[in-house]
């Protein structure tokens, strides 16, 4: 695990829509390559890790200059598959291919939500001699798998009947309390 110190290959399989461009933080430095996140307090732009900040949003298209004062300059942001290095700790495995991975530092894949922001969707791996993690990163897949800290889920499990009904939406109280919502359902 490794911050970038210099512009890396993007490494881009395929393109999932137009890039978009977003305002960076002040002091914030982003490599060409890097994973960007934004700044929960005032949206802009910094690089994967970074500290108050939510999910990854994209692949920095161009190192960006770095801004004396927030805004004063932007990144271009990329989305779609990337192939990217895995975490040597806590890589992806198999039965973690079409579910939520995380990014350990600004370029590395982890299979563990304490190793750093919700990466994206994790594809599968390629076929080099080091294998390397595909992941489709995208501000949709962001926002679908973001943190629900101000979700409060509501109402009475208890009166369910139905047996598989009532699991269904048990898991699905579960999976949206995993990502930070508030459970208050009996």
């Amino acid at each position: 695990m490794a911050y970038l110190a210099r512009n890396r290959s993007l490494d881009q399989i395929s393109i999932a829509r137009t890039p978009v461009e977003q305002p960076v933080a002040a002091g914030a430095v982003l490599y060409e390559g890097a994973f960007v996140t934004l700044l929960n307090a005032g949206g802009f732009a910094v690089r994967a890790g970074t500290a108050s900040a939510g999910p990854v949003v994209g692949v920095a298209h161009a190192n960006a200059a770095v801004p004396v004062a927030s805004g004063d300059t932007s990144v271009i942001l990329d989305a779609g598959l990337f192939s990217r290095p895995l975490d040597a700790v806590h890589p992806p495995v198999q039965t973690d291919v079409g579910h939520v991975v995380y990014a350990s530092d600004d370029q590395t894949i982890s299979r563990l939500a304490a190793d750093g922001p919700m990466l994206g969707v994790f594809m599968g791996f390629t076929t080099d001699a080091t294998p390397r993690g595909i992941v489709l990163i995208d501000q949709l897949v962001a926002a679908l798998y973001g943190d629900l800290g101000g979700l409060a889920i509501t109402g009475a499990l208890s009166t369910v009947a139905d047996a598989p009904a009532k699991a269904v939406l048990t898991s699905i109280v579960a999976a949206l309390v995993a990502r930070g919502a508030t459970n208050s359902t009996t």
